[in-house]
């Protein structure tokens, strides 16, 4: 039974890297993603395999215990902390997606400038940006309470960055956390639920961008280029 789940997870890890990758939200090399497997969890490999996102194979995803013991597959993501903490308590959660979308990561660059310096007074940049993002702030349910939050994020891969995520969906219970300069984690009690909160972030974040860039080219102001 166990073969079964694991099985069943890598398949599902493998799919979800392929569109993640095919929808933009990835490279081939950046982001991660999971599904839990009972006491373990399968998750896509480490960039430094050469294991290439866009066609990645199940046989490729890595499969680790929740303590990071990799125990099939190739050199699993250094981000498996997050994903580790996140399954650890919170037994309804059983896929995580961390992508590394561009137009959030430029749309919340660009409204944390606006807003001034974004290591300070994240918590009054939060409300304006979920305002900003319209719909999107109304799909995650942002105003009942925020289902869309955001952090500044800690060292890459670290447990200081996963015990942060941890605290901010837990305290806030959101299911959508932007890391500023970072990514975003969207969890779910499937995968399909945590893809899609992560893609229709990046959707949204896109318009958003797109309206901004506008009303600043009506107002006489020369937007920043577009990445």
């Amino acid at each position: 039974m166990m073969r079964n789940y694991v099985s069943v997870a890598r398949e599902e890890v493998a799919a979800a890297a392929v569109a993640l990758y095919n929808r933009g939200l990835n490279s081939n090399t950046s982001g991660n993603v999971s599904a839990r497997a009972g006491e373990v969890f399968a998750i896509t490999p480490a960039g430094s395999t050469g294991i290439l996102k866009g066609n990645i194979r199940p046989e490729e995803v890595s499969v680790v215990t929740m303590d990071g013991v990799l125990i099939e597959g190739p050199k699993n993501s250094s981000e498996w902390r997050v994903h580790a903490t996140i399954y650890k308590n919170m037994p309804e959660i059983n896929a995580v997606a961390h992508p590394h979308p561009p137009y959030v990561r430029i749309y919340t660059g660009a409204v944390a400038e606006e807003l001034g310096n974004m290591y300070r007074g994240i918590e009054g940049i939060i409300p304006k940006m979920c305002i900003m993002f319209g719909e999107a702030g109304y799909y995650l349910g942002a105003d009942n309470p925020a289902r869309l939050t955001a952090i500044v994020a800690g060292k890459s891969g670290s447990q200081d960055l996963a015990n942060m995520v941890l605290a901010e969906i837990m305290s806030k219970g959101v299911s959508t956390v932007v890391m500023f300069g970072h990514g975003t984690i969207a969890i779910g009690e499937n995968m399909a639920e945590a893809l899609g909160r992560a893609e229709e972030l990046e959707v949204h974040a896109k318009i958003a961008f797109e309206m901004r860039q506008d009303r600043l080219l009506r107002k006489g102001r020369n937007p920043p280029a577009q990445a």
